[in-house]
């Protein structure tokens, strides 16, 4: 299967508060979303990010890269950057990206 998500922003504690998340800490979110995904996909599954998918900077607990949670997801992922992805260590991106149906 083919699923489209986006703006996972692990990492990024401040966008709880911006974006009214109902998670307690970065920490918490980034455990959450790991599992909300690993719930639906499978690894032979393709998850296409379209932005924002880490935070650079890290939180309270350590700072993790986004090798580190490509690997905690069940997934393939594929990165259609953000404006949040220019420096976070992703290795497997695409700029630009039309998609057809």
């Amino acid at each position: 299967m083919i699923y489209f998500t986006s703006d996972l922003h692990f990492n990024h504690a401040n966008v709880i508060t911006f974006c009214n998340r109902p998670y307690k800490d970065a920490l918490h979110m980034n455990d959450r979303l790991i599992a909300n995904i690993n719930q639906r996909c499978n690894e032979e599954d393709t998850l296409y990010h379209l932005g924002d998918f880490l935070f650079k900077g890290g939180w309270q607990g350590g700072k993790k890269d986004a090798q580190y949670f490509e690997k905690k997801l069940n997934p393939k992922v594929v990165h259609i950057l953000g404006n949040h992805d220019s420096n976070n260590s992703l290795k497997n991106s695409i700029r630009y990206a039309e998609i057809w149906f």
